[in-house]
């Protein structure tokens, strides 16, 4: 039997504390959120990690509330949600948000023998048959916008959202806007109560999953989820009488506008502006951070990371269907994080002084 040394022991362990050290800062920092957004942070994440070894990002899906509690509770370190918080809210929880990208809410359908895009609705339309107004798919109001299809004779089953969501909000803003009757007797809100009889259920991956196991049925989704579900698109009929289609190229031209916030603690507001020359359905994503680091390493870590997607990141987002924000839009969203304080409650300063790859 070999003993070791009492220099020898001391050494391992000394090796061995500098391992775990290392392995410690080496741990992923963890996220949470909107489900849709997995694959989109798993994608950026990897991305800035070539050019940081020491950086990994784990999400777990979960539902608003979950998210942001998790956050506040210091479980998670930074939130993903579709859903923007009141100033009140953010400065009882420590908590910042701002925006990092936008999204696009799109009608899908599931309807033998017609493909993704074949289907044209309009905006009142689309208000009548979410409200109810139209309950076959080969109804009259229906075949006059799409005379060159074969439409089943299948009863409309609507899939909605149950929980609060920011899909809702901003497609029941899109009907209302087309719809006075919509407006006035379902509204605006992250969640509502529709007439008649519909499934509600409790996110975008339970909605996708419905739409794809129910024929005759029609429901609303984030476009970068659809197209990994393999969804059929719904096109919109513009008033101008441009059809619009949930692609890319629709979404890059997208105008969007912003009125600055009376706080820094406040996220800028997003209005689509709807001139028939783009998707008009657009939702914002923010993150949700603590306004005071618990620990300054991991938050600098974290805001190096969000610059770096701001100046690296467009072609990944844009790859799975998402919109990168208007470089406005980014500084503003850097302004606002440029506000997280140490754990002392100094300011964080990170150094974004690296060199940015092309």
């Amino acid at each position: 039997m070999h003993l070791l040394h009492p220099k020898s022991v001391s050494l391992f362990i000394a090796l061995a504390a500098v391992m775990s050290s290392s392995l410690a800062s080496m741990k992923p920092l963890q996220a949470i959120g909107a489900s849709y957004m997995a694959p989109m942070y798993d994608i950026l994440s990897k991305n800035y990690g070539a050019y940081d070894k020491s950086f990994s990002v784990e999400y777990r899906s979960a539902k608003f509330e979950d998210a942001i509690g998790s956050v506040a509770g210091n479980s998670a370190d930074f939130a993903v949600v579709d859903l923007p918080l009141p100033r009140k809210q953010l400065e009882q929880a420590n908590l910042l948000a701002f925006p990092i990208l936008l999204t696009a809410i799109a009608p899908v359908v599931n309807l033998p023998g017609i493909q993704s895009d074949q289907l044209v609705l309009s905006g009142p339309l689309l208000a009548d048959i979410m409200a109810g107004k139209v309950e076959s798919w080969n109804a009259p109001e229906i075949k006059a916008l799409n005379p060159s299809l074969t439409l089943p004779a299948l009863p409309i089953k609507r899939i909605v959202r149950g929980p609060a969501s920011g899909a809702t909000l901003s497609f029941t803003s899109y009907l209302a806007r087309y719809s006075n009757d919509f407006n006035k007797n379902i509204g605006i809100g992250q969640t509502v109560k529709w007439p008649g009889r519909t499934l509600a259920v409790a996110d975008s991956n339970d909605a996708a999953n419905a739409v794809n196991a129910t024929e005759g049925a029609i429901s609303y989704v984030e476009m970068d989820l659809a197209i990994i579900k393999f969804l059929k698109f719904v096109s919109l009929k513009h008033k101008s009488g441009q059809v619009l289609k949930a692609n890319p190229g629709f979404l890059r031209g997208g105008v969007v506008s912003a009125r600055a916030s009376s706080s820094a603690a406040d996220a800028p507001e997003l209005t689509v502006i709807d001139q028939g020359q783009n998707w008009p359905i657009l939702l914002p994503v923010y993150v949700v951070m603590k306004q005071t680091a618990v620990d300054d390493e991991k938050a600098k870590k974290l805001l190096r990371f969000f610059y770096w997607n701001f100046h690296t990141g467009d072609r990944a987002i844009e790859y799975w269907g998402l919109v990168p924000l208007p470089s406005s839009f980014q500084a503003k969203s850097i302004r606002i994080f440029r506000n997280v304080k140490s754990a002392k409650g100094t300011p964080l300063q990170p150094d974004f002084e690296f060199e940015l790859a092309h």
